[in-house]
This record gives structure tokens, C-alpha cells and sequence, in this order.
């Protein structure tokens, strides 16, 4: 029998005048039967109205039509010998699932052999083989090959997982350690929002702050008996004048202006 290098097809109910074509898992058109004596034995239609051949897989089902000789054939019992198609999803050198931190990207890349055409999902990026970035990713994302040769289809996908993180603690509810705050508080947030940090480090998304945390916000304080004296801060000498001491407190935010009345030298002061 002889299934391709023919002209001049018959015509029939259903039938395609081609040569033997595979069209998705139908088999159409015709081939020729050859007899003993070398001369052509008739037609056989591949398909029509009511039967034809399909190829599903490896193998062949249905029936053809030789109306001219031979009748009915059945090809349930053919098959073929087809490479079957293969491929990888790959991103973070791994298969079937990857993790990136929230809010950043990576390159999903594939391959494939025994093929003709491959998309991958979402993004619609064809080839056989490729890479392509994600771009940033708020949430978790599943990427699908799919991937055909001849009439055999091989499919893959790859999951990116987002993992989320704290972020850095924010300053402290109190600025300076007043004795009853105890330094206040500091507050971080979850990149995702949520309890989703919880597995990372915790549920922790307050904490006190350190008791010694130092005044950040105070200028320095006078004495009001002493003087050159300073209750905070450091003590910066100024010129006196005939009535009065004058001295400057300097503390964290800026100096506090001192000054006293002068009066006789005590053994404080000497």
C-alpha cells in the first residue's frame, strides 16, 4: 500500500483529496493498494463520512474504505514508533516549585526535545526552549509548558512561592527613657501583610525598646543653685559679668542658656 506520491483522488462522502495527512488525531485522504502483479489494485480512503483512521497516541483505531478491491481495513492493530516529547521547567535551579522573596523576580527557563512548538503561561513566551523574567512578584505564581510533537503533547509547571520578610523595627514610640516609659515601643510590618511573617521569626510585631535608650530630644538643664552646674548636659563656661554668673548647658538637642546672681564665694564654689 502506498500512501504518499499519489494524484487524480477519487472523490466520496467525507472524504479529503490529499495524500495520507494527519490532522490533529485524524488520519485523511488516500493511499493506493498495489496487486501481485505490480499494477494498482484500487483506492483507499482514509476517512469519510461514517468511519476513518485515527491516531491518538502510538496507535492506530478505526477503519479505511477500498471500495475498489480490498473492502474494509482495520488499523487497530498498527502502531508507530514516536519519540516521545520531553522537557524541564526550571527556576532557582529547581523544578516543580521555587521560593523568591516577596517583591522581587527570577527567570523562568525551559528546554524541550522531540518537539515542534512550546508556550509557556502566563506570558504566552513560545520556543522550543527559552527564559524569560517574571518581573516582581506580590504573590505567589504558577507557570505552565506546554509543549507538542506530531501528535503527542508534553506538559509541565513550576510553582514560584513568595516568601514574605519583616521589615527593619521603626524608631521608638518614646525618645528618651523618662523613668516610666521604659523607652517606648518599636513596631516592624510584614511584607505580605498579615500573620504571614508568623513562621520566619515570630509573631512579634511590637517590642519594647531598650530602658537606657537615650534622651534625643532634650537641651541641657541649669542648675538653679549651683553655679557652672548642670542637672543634664555639659557644663560650658561663659563669660560672668559684675552681677551675674553665666555658664551654658549643652545637651543632646542644643544648650540651655544659665545664669545666676553673683554673691560671696562659698566652699562649694572655691
Amino acid at each position: 500500500i502506498q500512501f504518499g506520491g499519489l494524484s487524480g483522488f477519487p472523490t466520496g462522502s467525507g472524504t479529503t483529496a490529499s495524500n495520507a495527512t494527519i490532522s490533529g488525531t485524524s488520519v485523511v485522504g488516500w493511499a493506493k493498494a498495489i496487486s501481485n502483479g505490480g499494477g494498482w489494485d484500487g483506492w483507499i480512503s482514509l476517512a469519510g463520512t461514517g468511519y476513518g483512521v485515527t491516531l491518538p497516541s502510538t496507535s492506530f483505531s478505526g477503519y479505511a474504505w477500498g471500495g475498489d478491491v480490498v473492502g474494509w481495513m482495520s488499523f487497530d492493530t498498527v502502531t508507530i514508533n514516536l519519540s516521545q516529547p520531553a522537557g524541564s521547567l526550571i527556576c532557582e535551579g529547581s523544578e516543580g516549585q521555587c521560593t523568591i522573596p516577596d517583591g522581587t523576580s527570577t527567570i523562568i527557563t525551559w528546554s524541550s526535545t522531540n518537539t515542534t512548538s512550546c508556550t509557556v503561561t502566563p506570558g504566552n513566551w513560545t520556543g522550543v526552549s527559552g527564559s524569560h523574567s517574571t518581573g516582581i512578584l506580590t504573590a505567589n505564581a504558577e507557570y505552565d509548558l506546554n509543549c507538542t510533537g506530531g501528535t503527542l503533547s508534553k506538559h509541565l509547571y513550576i510553582i514560584v512561592t513568595i516568601e514574605p520578610f519583616w521589615s527593619e523595627w521603626g524608631t521608638c514610640s518614646a525618645t528618651c527613657n523618662d523613668g516610666t516609659n521604659g523607652g517606648g515601643t518599636k513596631y516592624r510590618t510584614c511584607s505580605t501583610g498579615g500573620t504571614s511573617c508568623d513562621a520566619i521569626d515570630g509573631d512579634d510585631s511590637s517590642s519594647p525598646c531598650n530602658d537606657t535608650l537615650a534622651c534625643t530630644n532634650e537641651v541641657g538643664t541649669c542648675s538653679l543653685t549651683t553655679r557652672n552646674h548642670c542637672t543634664s548636659g555639659d557644663d560650658i563656661d561663659t563669660t560672668d559679668t559684675s552681677s551675674t554668673w553665666k555658664w551654658d548647658c549643652n545637651g543632646p538637642a542644643g544648650l540651655a542658656h544659665c545664669t545666676l546672681p553673683r554673691r560671696l564665694p562659698t566652699f562649694e564654689e572655691s
